[in-house]
Formats: C-alpha cells, structure tokens, sequence
C-alpha cells in the first residue's frame, strides 16, 4: 500500500507492530508479523525463548506421570515434535527416550508410541514411548487400527468386505471386475495376493 502525503511524496506504509519498520503486506501487519498471526492469531505469536523446549523436553523425560506430555512447539508434518539438539533438528520422541536413559538399539529403529496406550503424534510421555524397528511401528498400528492399510488408504476403491467376497468369488477376474466397476488386474492382484494380504 502507498501513501500519498499532501506534499506529493510518496512513502510506503510500515508495519503496525511497535518497533517494527518492516513494509505493509496485509492487515497492518508486515510479511513476518502476518504470517505469525496467520498461524497463531497473535503477530508475535510463536516465538519461542532460547533453552524452553530443550527445558520442557528435559522434565517430560524425568516425568513419572501417566498422562500424555503434548508438545507446544514446532512439529513436522505428522504432528511429531521436532528439537534442534547440537545444530541438529530431531525428533522429540526419540530425543526424550535418549534423555530418559533408553538408549537407541540401532540407527534404524525410531520411536515409536506404544501400542494400545497412545495414539498421540505430539506426546512425549517417554512411557507412551519405545523404540521400535519400522516393521514393528507398522505392526503396532495395525493393532491400534490407525495404519492406512486397506479401505483407510486415501487411494483405496475396494472396501475389505468387497475384498473377502472377491477372495471367495468363483468366477472369471473381468466378470468380478465389471460388476465392481474396478479393472481386472485390480481383480488379479486381490486374488494372487499381491495386495489386500490383510484380508482373509
């Protein structure tokens, strides 16, 4: 936005934040200050002092409750927290288990939530924790039912009724395809055991 003084300057607006000199982008704000109110309602929403989450990380880990520890801070796609440790940025889970004195078993195992006691992506309780190899993550979430397997897959055409009527069907793949609407190699793949395992 620009402002036209009765003395024919020009002059471009500022931001509305106190002590902020930055250019105008939307609603009073600067792009900085509009993009901390985009994501937090507040324009010096968001900022975090120095020593808080590594503070906060470290008393979850000594914690003795039961109860979930979410955490406040940045968080990546999933909902898992992230810490910067040593110029590094970690995943809060398995930086508590370090700091919790459970030491990492291999460099590919993560941590992972416990089965059947949290399905929280922001906790940190280290007892809703454990490390875990990627095939066991994935058989944990089989057991809590949030894996995408099957009809919980976003791409998903079938449903696992339809699988297990497929897996009994006598006929011919393209004439169970027709009736499905899907295509025969879909039809093969079920049948073969390519796809849908998790169905009986």
């Amino acid at each position: 936005m620009v402002l036209r003084p009765r003395n024919g300057e020009t002059r471009m607006k500022t931001c509305s934040v106190d002590g902020c000199s930055g250019q105008h982008l939307a609603r009073g704000f600067c792009k900085p200050h509009y993009e901390r109110f985009r994501r937090h309602g507040d324009p010096l929403g968001g900022r975090v002092t120095p020593g808080k989450p590594m503070a906060f990380l470290e008393k979850a880990a000594r914690s003795s409750t039961d109860d979930c520890i979410p955490w406040p801070f940045s968080v990546d796609g999933g909902g898992y927290g992230k810490i910067t440790v040593d110029s590094r940025l970690v995943g809060a889970p398995s930086e508590t288990l370090r700091r919790a004195g459970q030491a990492q078993p291999s460099p590919s195992h993560l941590a992972a939530h416990a089965p059947g006691i949290c399905h929280n992506p922001a906790c940190i309780n280290p007892r809703h924790l454990r490390w875990a190899t990627p095939a066991e993550n994935m058989a944990d979430r089989m057991i809590d039912g949030t894996s995408n397997h099957g009809e919980r897959h976003g791409n998903s055409i079938l449903t696992d009724h339809q699988v297990a009527v497929i897996k009994r069907d006598i006929r011919h793949p393209s004439e169970i395809a027709n009736d499905l609407g899907v295509s025969e190699a879909t039809i093969r793949d079920v049948l073969a055991g390519r796809t849908w395992k998790h169905v009986n």
